[in-house]
């Protein structure tokens, strides 16, 4: 017999419902206020220069052109920085054909479908200001709302999707994710509500029935927005499809036939959507092929657990693990994991296996529940197989937050009493508040190497003074142009030049009439360590020819280290200014 349905499972009546409704927008409300906060400290990283490369700027097509506007791309001659302000406005972005050619290189190991979309979003926004992260915080916006749509189906107790939709809207990680501009956020959009599709088809009984084909069709529209942006949402649609089909085929024989092939035709129509992404797909598996990303699984299972709790902790405290209070925090998710653990496990196990299991609802939560480990195991035996680390790293496992948010809140409605609910949700609510506000208000002290290099160019700002950017790729220099234009520069010229053409620049400024001052940046994107070492050998010395070429042609070099009190005198001769090891840090503040 069902089992009788406790007070607090009851319907809610409408008066309840609309507390509910307004407790969700001023949850969305803080997420907002959050989200904004978050994007106003935030530098672009070393992924999101490759971004810019594709969607904005291409290497080598802003030249001096003959008219003396500067054409598309980044300068290879001096350029006024006035006009490389108006560049980024969003009138000079890529036409669609050079975003797509763009993507066809293997350099590039994602799909087009970010990137066409943030193409189209920077051309109503340009790249100044926040408009730019806006799409982001829409993004967040509509996967909170999807949070809350699928914890009402995994845990229909009242208050719980409230529950899960705040939490998520005050994870750090979540916060910087969708302020990332990259695909991840949005993957993990179309990974909430293509499982919000799949569990309300499921109980609509799989069929095509006009009142419910809004489901298949979302199902199919989000997995094409998620494969399209992600190649690692593969693992998404095999979990979910496995999951449709164990779902369909539960249903009565007479009918499990039918269901079965309905269920089929809609992963085919799947499958024959993501057919153009192959070729682009076996190129990029090939790149990646040749080198191990993060970890070999194979050489480190004893290592697993404490990989496993690491990344816990980046779901949860994210950069905020990086400020002053980074080792309370730390300490606070432990002592909060250890002490609701038990409620998280008898959380898990009453909405998993306990009441309401003969309600159909239940039954196909339940279902959900006992397939979730399919998930992260896919994408281990992936690793496995081709010997990378990819599932203890959180944006390739970006499905884990709501799952991980989902068990918390299955932990905090798991005893009975209010007073406990309550003080659970309390606990984990201001850990990941303070962790979120914590990264803005200490990131937001001092200023970061970037804006300590852009001070330095507005204390010398004079059409006099040439600034040569040295980095990896143009695509970073977005963010250096825009925080020279935070900083007030207006009359300097830039010119962004590989280390194979340094020596060239500086042979230029001396036969230039009027050229008093240089500045070399070597600028990039992201933790100066690795890659950047091998790529870049600018960015830990200076190489002694360089050092020849500069002194024979009359320039005094003063190597500057940033953050370092800037030289505000004259300078007698001609001063050369070297920024080493400038790079971008995530978030304005100390690096």
């Amino acid at each position: 017999m069902p089992q009788a349905v406790s007070d607090h499972d009851q319907p809610k009546p409408r008066a309840a419902d609309g507390r509910h409704g307004l407790v969700a927008l001023a949850i969305l409300a803080m997420y907002v206020v959050l989200a904004l906060g978050t994007v106003s400290v935030w530098e672009w990283q070393h992924d999101e220069g490759y971004t810019m490369d594709i969607t904005v700027a291409r290497p080598g097509q802003l030249r001096n052109g003959g008219d003396g506007v500067p054409s598309m791309g980044w300068p290879d001659a001096p350029v006024p920085v006035t006009d490389l302000y108006d560049y980024l406005g969003g009138e000079h972005v890529q036409t669609f054909d050079e975003v797509t050619e763009g993507l066809a290189s293997k350099t590039n190991l994602t799909p087009p479908g970010y990137f066409v979309l943030l193409h189209l979003w920077v051309r109503l926004t340009g790249l100044q200001g926040l408009g730019v992260h806006v799409l982001g915080v829409l993004i967040g916006i509509a996967s909170l709302l999807a949070m809350r749509r699928l914890t009402a189906q995994m845990l229909p107790v009242p208050w719980a999707p409230e529950t899960a939709m705040a939490l998520m809207a005050a994870a750090p990680w979540f916060l910087v994710v969708e302020a990332y501009l990259r695909a991840y956020g949005l993957a993990l959009c179309a990974m909430l509500w293509t499982t919000v599709a799949v569990l309300s088809w499921a109980q609509s009984g799989c069929n095509l029935s006009k009142g419910e084909r809004r489901w298949p069709v979302l199902f199919i529209l989000g997995s094409l927005v998620g494969l399209w942006s992600l190649y690692h949402y593969a693992f998404v649609t095999a979990w979910q499809g496995l999951l449709l089909l164990w779902l369909a085929y539960r249903h009565a024989s007479a009918q499990r036939g039918r269901r079965l092939t309905i269920v089929a035709l809609v992963g085919a129509l799947i499958v024959m959507g993501t057919l153009p992404l192959l070729t682009m797909l076996f190129g990029h598996m090939a790149e990646a092929g040749d080198r191990t990303h993060w970890a070999d699984l194979r050489r480190f299972p004893p290592e697993w657990p404490f990989m496993l709790l690491q990344l816990v902790r980046r779901f949860s405290l994210a950069a905020a693990r990086l400020t002053a209070l980074g080792d309370g925090l730390i300490l606070g998710l432990g002592l909060t994991a250890l002490v609701t653990y038990p409620c998280v496990v008898l959380g898990l196990l009453r909405h998993v296996a306990g009441e309401g299991r003969d309600e159909a609802p239940r039954r196909l939560a339940r279902a959900a529940w006992w397939s979730l480990p399919l998930l992260p195991a896919l994408i281990v035996l992936a690793d496995i197989l081709r010997g990378t680390g990819n599932v203890f790293v959180t944006k390739y496992v970006f499905f884990l937050l709501p799952v991980l948010v989902l068990a918390v809140t299955a932990g905090i409605f798991g005893p009975r009493r209010v007073l406990t609910r309550a003080l659970l949700g309390v606990a984990w609510g201001l850990l990941m508040l303070i962790a979120s506000v914590a990264v803005l208000v200490y990131r937001n002290d001092e200023p970061s190497r970037l804006e300590n290099v852009a001070q330095h160019l507005a204390t010398f700002d004079s059409p006099q003074h040439w600034v040569v950017v040295s980095s990896l790729s143009p695509g970073f220099l977005p963010q250096f142009v825009m925080t020279m234009r935070e900083a007030g520069v207006s009359q300097v010229k830039l010119t962004y030049a590989r280390d194979a053409s340094l020596e060239h620049v500086i042979h230029q400024a001396r036969s230039v009439h009027g050229v008093t001052r240089l500045t070399l940046v070597n600028y990039d994107l992201g933790p100066a360590a690795g890659e950047l070492a091998v790529k870049n050998a600018w960015f830990f010395r200076v190489p002694q020819n360089f050092k020849n070429t500069v002194r024979a042609a009359g320039w005094k070099l003063i190597t500057v280290t940033p953050g370092a009190p800037t030289d505000r005198s004259n300078n007698t001769g001609k001063p050369l200014h070297l920024f080493m090891r400038t790079s971008a840090d995530s978030f304005h503040g100390p690096q």
